[in-house]
């Protein structure tokens, strides 16, 4: 580590520890004294991943083709969250954002609602919707995404038909 030293005071920046680490200095001045040396110890506290989870829906949901989906995510994170949203996907198609928010490095709960309107998407009983949420910290300096497990909304038609057969049975 590089030092520089102003008058009797002597600095060193610590840019990247990821580890706990320790440090022993000592010193001999031009006129023959010596400082003993002295030992640092830092104990480097870890980054843990952002935590994320869905409030609402419940995990099984089967609704019809126009159903608005009420949303609701928690997230949080030791050290700050950078960014939370929702990703959905119709089918096998691309992944799109329902909704992307900055959570501004906060380290409280941060509740993020929304909801997903499947009206607009003309779905039928044969379409299979997918989405998860996720959370992102800063983790020096680079976003570090969390998501919840991939979940499923089940479409179920307008309207179901049944039948009463006399098969002569108990």
């Amino acid at each position: 580590m590089p030092l520089t030293i102003e008058g009797n005071v002597i600095r060193g920046t610590l840019t990247d520890l990821r580890k706990s680490t320790s440090f022993e200095f000592s010193a001999d001045a031009a006129d023959g004294m010596t400082l003993e040396p002295i030992r640092f110890q830092i104990r480097v506290h870890l980054d843990r991943k952002p935590q994320v989870q869905f409030i609402e829906p419940p995990e099984e949901l089967v609704v019809t083709p126009t159903t608005d989906v009420p949303m609701l995510v928690e997230a949080d994170d030791d050290l700050g969250l950078f960014k939370v949203g929702v990703m959905y996907q119709i089918n096998g198609g691309p992944m799109e954002s329902l909704i992307e928010q900055n959570a501004e490095g906060s380290i409280e709960a941060f509740q993020l609602p929304s909801t997903l309107m499947l009206e607009g998407h003309s779905l039928s009983h044969q379409d299979a919707v997918t989405y998860f949420a996720f959370a992102e910290d800063n983790y020096f300096g680079e976003p570090r995404r969390t998501t919840t497990p991939l979940r499923f909304i089940d479409i179920r038609p307008f309207k179901l038909a049944f039948q009463l057969l006399d098969t002569g049975g108990t």
